[in-house]
This record gives structure tokens, sequence and C-alpha cells, in this order.
């Protein structure tokens, strides 16, 4: 008749399946962030190397022209992004 009579009590030990399981999920983790980082390494070359060619290109043909007084020399397109503009306005450049 809702009259308390008694207590249970539970124990338990689940310090070593913690433990494991905090080992798993560090792993986890860990393997995850190597894999990132390593993604992010590659990626980072590949945008470099898209960026920085046809800057480069650009540069050493501005300095060709300058140098040798060559208004012939044009800049190779690579595409038709906003480096690719800057290239067909240095090259109508050369052209005038």
């Amino acid at each position: 008749d809702g009259e308390k009579i008694g207590t249970i009590t539970l124990t338990g030990d689940i310090g070593p399946k913690m433990n494991r399981w905090l080992e798993v999920l560090l792993t986890y983790a860990a393997i995850v962030i190597c894999v990132s980082l390593a993604l992010s390494f590659l990626l980072a070359q590949l945008m470099q190397r898209v960026i920085t060619q046809p800057l480069l290109q650009l540069a050493h043909t501005a300095e060709r022209v300058s140098t040798e007084k060559d208004y012939s020399l044009r800049a190779t397109k690579y595409a038709d992004d906003e480096l690719g503009l800057l290239t067909d306005q240095f090259n109508d450049m050369l052209e005038k």
C-alpha cells in the first residue's frame, strides 16, 4: 500500500569496459584526423598547382616582354576562369 519496506542497490564495475570503449573511440578519432590531414595536404598541393602555375607562366611572359621588348609573345590561357580572363586581358594589352 505504498509503504517502503526496503532498498535495492545494484553495483557493478564498468571500468574495464569503459576504458576499452574509450581506447577504440580515440583510435578511430586518430585515424579520422590523420586521413583528414592527408587529404587536406593533397588538396592544398593540387590547388596550389592549379592556381600558381598559370600565374607563374603569366609573370614569366611579362618578364620576357619587359626584358626582350618582344611584344609578339602571348601568355598561354589554361582555363576560362578569373586567371583566364587576366591572361586574355594581358594578351590584349600586348596586341595594342
